[in-house]
């Protein structure tokens, strides 16, 4: 399938799709739940991709912990992202 348009717009499921392809992400976390979140860990690990997830800082211990020990490594998680975003989630040009 085409994928256009903004990743961060894109479903779970697809990027769940995208991650199980191999592909690595870095995506500020938005209002994505913690049980999508979770998923898309999973998926990363046993993909072996590495997803840099920015905007956690918000959340529960708990919740970042679950997303974590569903990463296994597989994950970063980044405070202040390399690429800086806006308060809603948009990349800044």
């Amino acid at each position: 399938p085409h994928l256009s348009g903004d990743l961060k717009a894109k479903t779970i499921q697809d990027l769940v799709r995208i991650v199980d392809a191999g592909a690595g992400l870095r995506m500020q976390v938005g209002n994505k739940s913690t049980e999508d979140l979770v998923r898309l860990a999973d998926a990363a690990r046993k993909a072996g991709a590495v997803l840099f997830l920015t905007g956690l800082s918000s959340r529960d211990l708990a919740d970042i912990l679950r997303i974590a020990e569903a990463g296994k490594g597989a994950l970063v998680l980044e405070d202040n992202p390399t690429i800086p975003f806006t308060a809603d989630g948009h990349q800044k040009i």
